[in-house]
């Protein structure tokens, strides 16, 4: 998987810092938790990152070009990241939209923060180096937090099915101009 800028490189130093020692077997229990509906919460990071992560990407990448042949003319300058993790869907909307400037992303996990926090400062992009980057809930998010995409990439799932619908409506509000929801498809749930 080729990710914008210099996230390869960035990715797999962080690979090399924390160990890959039984990542085989950890890729493999994180799959198969994915698929009985666990959430990313209690995950081996490193796993993630070496089985989820090309996956969420690309997933997403094919979600923006779909984004963009529906409408070419749309201008993104800012993106609002909803449960972010390490940023796999930023980086995806910093590939598609060239005139990106202003990224917010929001991740509760400190782990997941953390990871993001190295990467976008590794990355080799602007955008993702002036990144800012909220340690909180979505929930928790100033009312004033905004942009012209508010982008959800598998995160509703990770709630109880009540709480979708206020979640969704909540993104809507913060939306200037395109909602993303992007969510996988499992032999359980979907």
């Amino acid at each position: 998987m080729n990710y914008p800028g210099a996230l390869n490189e960035a990715v797999a130093a962080w690979l090399s810092e924390h160990g890959i020692g039984g990542l085989a077997k950890k890729a493999l229990l994180l799959t198969a938790a994915y698929r009985e509906g666990a959430n990313s919460r209690a995950i081996d990071k490193a796993a993630y990152v070496v089985a989820r992560m090309p996956a969420t990407f690309a997933a997403n990448v094919k979600v923006q070009a779909a984004l963009a042949l529906a409408m070419p003319n749309l201008m993104v300058l800012s993106l609002l990241d909803i449960g972010g993790g390490p940023g796999t869907a930023t980086w995806a909307a910093a590939a598609f939209c060239p005139d990106l400037h202003v990224v917010t992303q929001c991740e509760q996990e400190i782990s997941f923060a953390a990871l993001a926090a190295t990467l976008n400062a590794k990355s080799g992009l602007d955008v993702l180096q002036q990144a800012r980057l909220l340690r909180t809930s979505e929930s928790a998010l100033p009312q004033d937090v905004s942009a012209d995409m508010v982008l959800a990439s598998y995160v509703l799932a990770e709630l109880p099915l009540y709480a979708m619908p206020e979640v969704a409506l909540r993104l809507w509000k913060r939306t200037q101009q395109v909602l993303l929801l992007i969510e996988p498809g499992t032999p359980l749930g979907f």
